[in-house]
């Protein structure tokens, strides 16, 4: 396992210039476009990037600024050069661009967008010194990424340059616990990919709730099948929510009753978690009663101050009032069902 992931001790950039924007290639390896790349042209990818990531609100910031400001990062390929950091505002330049020319952006100038401040990569630099930089910027820095593409960048680290997830951790400023969490979040991310396609890349916080809960992990760890389960669940729609995940550890851990009939919601035909969800509720009473808890702690622990005030309080004793008669009410009611049912 290589021990070299570390960062170079010299300057990372040969240059600071101003790049014509028609030499300027965008990156197909970004993150961002882990999913789609394969399936999309270099015009679909431009369309992509400015509408999925926030491109639209950059556009009303550059025409506003009326130039480029922060610079981009650039890799040198012969006569052209590849965004390495700085895709979104290429992107959204080109798209400034092209609308002045064809009077869509009247009062606006295109020289003013049409060079790219840059910095530019050393010829020398390692494509791994290259990722690790983005890394740090992307992960842990200022300029995050979504969860989706950090767990993307972090997967590629691993598995294209072979090291740990010590060392990647290390360089990152995370725990090595944090980047184990993200490759395995998306390795299933991928696993699910392969199975379904599409935009899968959006169900990585789904598997990212799986491992962050010990239930889930076991739950997972204990049966191939289980995992199996979940994705089918997430491509029929029954589970629309990465919270949903986050709240079938709860129907895991139910009385087995319980758990039995909640599943067998979600395992019908037109089942929805939603409805599996409430099956659950239902029947652990989870809301109602945890709230009787804390009432009764609360009046356990109420101060003789504060009886003292609430003594010449009508309001207040009203309310005790109402509160005693209910739950009266409901001991009644329980009663009556309970010899009811021993009746039958």
């Amino acid at each position: 396992m290589s021990t070299d992931l570390v960062f170079p001790n010299k300057r990372m950039y040969s240059a600071i210039m101003d790049v014509p924007l028609d030499k300027i290639d965008l990156d197909l390896e970004n993150p961002r476009l882990a999913h789609v790349k394969n399936t999309l042209t270099l015009e679909n990818i431009e369309e992509y990037i400015f509408d999925e990531e926030d491109g639209r609100r950059l556009y009303k910031q550059l025409i506003q600024d009326e130039e480029i400001v922060d610079e981009v990062w650039l890799q040198k390929i012969g006569e052209r050069y590849k965004v390495r950091e700085g895709n979104r505002r290429v992107t959204v330049s080109k798209r400034i661009v092209r609308n002045i020319e064809a009077g869509k952006l009247e009062g606006r100038n295109a020289d003013n967008y049409r060079m790219i401040p840059a910095k530019i990569f050393k010829d020398d630099i390692r494509e791994k010194d290259i990722d690790m930089f983005l890394g740090t910027l992307h992960i842990t820095g200022k300029k995050a990424w979504s969860a989706s593409n950090k767990g993307h960048h972090i997967f590629k680290m691993i598995t294209e340059y072979n090291e740990g997830a010590e060392a990647v951790a290390e360089q990152l400023g995370m725990t090595e616990s944090g980047v184990n969490k993200a490759f395995h979040a998306y390795k299933l991310t991928q696993e699910y990919g392969k199975k379904y396609g599409g935009n899968f890349i959006h169900y990585y916080t789904y598997f990212d709730e799986v491992l962050k809960s010990p239930t889930l992990r076991n739950w997972k760890d204990d049966d191939p099948k289980n995992i199996d389960w979940l994705m089918e669940l997430i491509h029929e729609n029954k589970i629309t929510d990465h919270r949903q995940v986050r709240n079938l550890r709860e129907i895991l851990e139910a009385d087995p009753q319980i758990r039995k009939r909640a599943l067998k919601v979600l395992d019908s035909k037109d089942g929805r978690f939603v409805e599996a969800y409430e099956i659950y509720q239902l029947y652990c009473g989870k809301g109602f009663w945890n709230m009787i808890k804390r009432a009764v702690k609360m009046t356990d622990t109420v101060s003789l101050e504060q009886l003292k005030i609430a003594a010449h309080d009508s309001e207040k004793r009203e309310l005790l009032k109402k509160l005693s008669a209910s739950i009266k009410n409901m001991e009644k009611a329980m009663d009556d069902l309970g010899d009811d049912a021993d009746e039958r």
